[in-house]
């Protein structure tokens, strides 16, 4: 795609990232038969004031980049949650790009102390200084942009097991390795935080974490079929309850109109799409409207309450959203404005 030209001049999020790339051996076989293969994976890219900020680059994160009309100069700094492959897959992708062009501007990365430990030999441009590995010693939040005026808080999530620990105390309960795995909250300025769940099952700090966000972007996962009645919690993973319980209590006792917005993302693609479903069933259950499934090159306006139309291009308030699916199934989900309707 064309680079349009408020990229360069405006702040916003791009969704860059609809199903999990955990699983790259579907691309092949699905190559050609989907639309644009949206199976392909990615990450999240933030623009404030025209500093740019890559969360979790997973597989294709820069192929989405791209497609969308961003580049490598576009990117100032990139924060990695976790040591998996489809949140930290295209890193060595970005330090060869930015090798590649002469290094035109310095990257810095910051990252868990595992992806830190098993990528760094493979990051040649990357100086020590550039890198920063997310420990408690930070005191769970660090400072980005030119004048150090983007503040970036991080959370202990629960999403890697700790095996051995578990086997060890005998329980059902499982015990998840600390310090390996992280939810980020992103300060912009003024009132406007970007919040983002990353890989996690639900736990209560989470939403008290979270919950004075503007948006937040939930990895959903596979949902299982006991969830949806809510009796029990998906382990790992948000799953569908972990997504309805943190948008219950993000939105408790505040008025409509000071509830966050919610794009869930990361779904999983491994069975069927059943994104239309949950987002309906999530938008049922919890009385709440604003929640949004994610997909690859959605736009977001964070200086104005907007969003880009992917028909027209325009520029529209984002009450007047509408979402439009393509008719195959893993089709990309577009967010239309309401000039774009015939009726």
């Amino acid at each position: 795609r064309e680079r349009d030209f408020r990229l360069g001049k405006r702040s916003f999020l791009m969704i860059l990232k609809g199903f999990s790339s955990s699983t790259p051996f579907f691309y092949p076989a699905l190559e050609g038969r989907f639309y644009q293969s949206p199976i392909k994976g990615g990450g999240l890219f933030i623009k404030w004031q025209g500093y740019g900020i890559v969360i979790d680059p997973g597989i294709n994160f820069m192929e989405n980049m791209h497609i969308n009309g961003l580049g490598i100069d576009d990117i100032n700094a990139v924060i990695v949650t976790h040591d998996h492959i489809d949140h930290n897959g295209d890193l060595q992708v970005i330090d060869d790009l930015a090798y590649a062009s002469g290094n035109r501007h310095e990257i810095e990365f910051y990252m868990d102390a595992v992806t830190s430990r098993n990528k760094s030999q493979m990051l040649m441009s990357v100086s020590d200084g550039q890198k920063h590995v997310l420990d408690t010693a930070m005191g769970g939040k660090f400072y980005l942009g030119k004048y150090g005026n983007i503040r970036v808080e991080f959370l202990a999530t629960k999403h890697i097991p700790d095996w051995e620990e578990t086997k060890k105390r005998g329980e059902e309960t499982i015990v998840y390795q600390k310090n390996v795995s992280f939810a980020l909250k992103i300060s912009l300025g003024g009132d406007m935080k970007i919040g983002f769940t990353a890989d996690t099952e639900y736990f209560e700090n989470l939403s008290n974490f979270l919950q004075d966000c503007n948006y937040i972007i939930a990895n959903m996962s596979e949902p299982e079929k006991n969830e949806y009645r809510r009796k029990e919690y998906k382990k790992m993973h948000l799953g569908y309850g972990g997504c309805a319980q943190l948008i219950e209590t993000c939105n408790k006792d505040k008025p409509k109109e000071k509830c966050p917005r919610y794009i869930i993302s990361e779904f999983w693609a491994g069975k069927s799409d059943t994104r239309r479903e949950l987002i309906k069933k999530l938008r049922r259950e919890t009385g709440y409207g604003k929640i949004y499934p994610g997909d690859i090159g959605m736009m977001f306006f964070l200086d104005r309450d907007s969003f880009m139309c992917d028909y027209c291009r325009c520029e529209t308030n984002i009450e007047k959203l509408h979402l439009i699916r393509n008719k195959n199934e893993y089709g990309k989900i577009s967010l239309i404005c309401d000039d774009c309707l015939l009726f």
